[in-house]
């Protein structure tokens, strides 16, 4: 069991880091990324503003089950969330309604991925710990935050803004993935609540 949890804290830890790519590309590049897919800057903008009401939405919503599902479930659906709103971004195009369609699935799973951070780690291994569990798991998140800035730029810059997003919808589903093989990890498992 100590070598499982191990085991899931190392890909809990990818799966984080991962996830870190999409949130600070997006953080840092979102009117460049919106001018690459034919969107105006004044409607980059406003679309923008809606990604912190999806977030709350989505975090109320979360609340109101809190109780019927697990952290787990949450971050699954969260990077899921995120995911999906990348493909509608990536179909967006000259559309304004896919394009907020990619606002309001993105802004939701994005909302959710900062509660899971906090929740998950606590559902999987327990509060004994629960502080050094965190700090290792930030360190590599952080660490890739920092290198997102300037590789995505790069990326975007190079290769456009259709490749960039293809990177971005890639280690999404690469999240997913892990996220899901906790899951089956852990089945079976007496987890620490």
């Amino acid at each position: 069991e100590g070598k499982q949890k191990k085991n899931s804290l190392i890909v809990l830890a990818i799966a984080f880091s991962l996830l870190a790519i999409p949130i600070t590309a997006m953080q840092t590049q979102f009117l460049a990324i919106f001018k690459g897919f034919g969107m105006e800057a004044a409607t980059a903008v406003a679309l923008g503003a809606l990604i912190g009401p999806s977030q709350v939405v989505a975090r109320v919503t979360e609340l109101s089950f809190a109780k019927k599902i697990t952290p787990l479930f949450t971050a699954i659906s969260s990077t899921f969330l995120m995911f999906l709103g990348l493909i509608a971004l990536i179909l967006s195009g000259y559309n304004y309604l896919v394009a907020l369609l990619f606002v309001l699935l993105y802004g939701a799973g994005q909302g959710l991925s900062d509660i899971v951070r906090g929740t998950l780690p606590l559902y999987l291994f327990g509060n004994d710990g629960y502080g050094k569990t965190i700090g290792k798991l930030n360190l590599f998140r952080l660490i890739v935050t920092s290198m997102v800035p300037f590789g995505f730029a790069f990326v975007l810059e190079n290769f456009g803004v259709k490749i960039a997003t293809i990177g971005l919808i890639s280690v999404t589903l690469i999240a997913v993935l892990l996220l899901l093989s906790i899951k089956n990890s852990v089945k079976g498992v007496k987890i620490e609540a």
